[in-house]
């Protein structure tokens, strides 16, 4: 998939720089055996389509060329979280920068300004495309100029004098992360395999949440209503550790349902009070590790959704945490053994509980 990300990169940002001539992905070593094993790099369109030019490109520096720009990589791909549906995934990917001062600018004599704008050009968030979910890139210092980042490669005695002035070249570290959505047969994430944690609240006009998580850590939520009517579209957010408000307007439909699944495994709080909720539904998964639900003055009149909700909170083991499910017309907690649950969580692992 590292392929898929350096393509995207050199698409999306590296093209549009002032100096980019010739660029490239992720790219390989070739032995090219009719030219007595000379080696080079070139980049391999994995993405090709038939009648694609740039199935092979050779980036190989040119004193026709401003510059030549390239993927290696820098680490192997490490797999850091498995879960049922996507798989986290860090690796690094080292962008390779040769130039030429004559084609770019005459009176400049170092790189500092280059190297800037190719860092700034760079977006930490990437984001979702085809199979892969949350990409980010983050700037993780340079390497020395000590050659060796064309040991690999057999370029001749003048390929290799492109290395003094006029001709000049830089390696920038980048560290990436993503997720890799298993069984995605689609080039896009429309249909993202998560189940949510989904909020429904009866219509009242203006609404109001709160929600924390790990600080850093993207998510996804949108809110629509009954007969899938868009109130806030999907989006992007990244968790800041503290509570973040979300307000919304659903007079025009019954329900409405906050949604929220990429990135849910984040969550930490949940804080709505007296807005006519009338459900949660909290997926099985042991990673969604709530510390504080204030659901208070709510409307959730069916038993079983609070039992449902105690049980996750038991079998996460999470300790000194906080529940109030008291007040409004909110069920009243009559099962024996949700009661004792309850009862454990409060004696042996600190947690504070309001009931009915």
């Amino acid at each position: 998939m590292l392929y898929k990300i350096a393509r995207k990169i050199k698409t999306d940002y590296l093209d549009s720089l002032s100096f980019a001539d010739r660029t490239g992905g992720l790219v390989r070593v070739m032995n090219d055996h009719r030219k007595s094993e000379k080696s080079y790099p070139i980049e391999f369109n994995q993405n090709k389509v038939l009648g694609d030019n740039q199935y092979m490109r050779k980036l190989v520096p040119d004193s026709r060329y401003k510059s030549v720009m390239y993927f290696e990589q820098g680490s192997s791909p490490t797999v850091t979280e498995q879960h049922n549906n996507w798989y986290g995934v860090e690796a690094q990917l080292k962008l390779v920068v040769w130039f030429n001062y004559q084609e770019i600018d005459p009176d400049m004599y170092d790189p500092t300004y280059l190297i800037s704008e190719v860092v700034q050009a760079i977006p930490f968030k990437i984001g979702n495309f085809e199979c892969l979910v949350g990409v980010t890139c983050s700037y993780a210092g340079q390497d020395t100029n000590d050659g060796s980042i064309f040991s690999q490669y057999t370029f001749n005695e003048p390929e290799s004098q492109f290395y003094k002035y006029p001709y000049d070249y830089f390696v920038l570290n980048f560290d990436v992360s993503y997720r890799v959505v298993t069984n995605c047969y689609q080039e896009d994430l429309s249909l993202l395999p998560i189940d949510p944690v989904l909020i429904t609240m009866k219509s009242g006009a203006n609404k109001s949440l709160q929600i924390s998580g790990v600080s850093g850590k993207e998510y996804q939520i949108e809110v629509y209503g009954t007969g899938d009517v868009t109130i806030t579209a999907s989006a992007l957010h990244e968790f800041s550790g503290a509570l973040q408000t979300y307000s919304y307007n659903n007079a025009v439909v019954a329900s409405s349902y906050v949604k929220i699944d990429y990135g849910r495994e984040y969550l930490r709080s949940i804080d709505i009070p007296d807005m006519q909720v009338t459900n949660i539904t909290i997926p099985d998964d042991d990673n969604i590790r709530l510390e504080y639900i204030d659901l208070s003055g709510n409307n959730i009149v069916t038993e079983q959704y609070l039992i449902d909700l105690v049980d996750h909170l038991y079998d996460t083991e999470v300790n000194n945490g906080t529940l109030d499910i008291s007040g409004g017309t909110n069920a009243a907690m009559t099962d024996l053994p949700t009661l004792a649950k309850m009862a454990d969580m409060i004696a042996t692992r600190g947690w504070t509980i309001t009931n009915n």
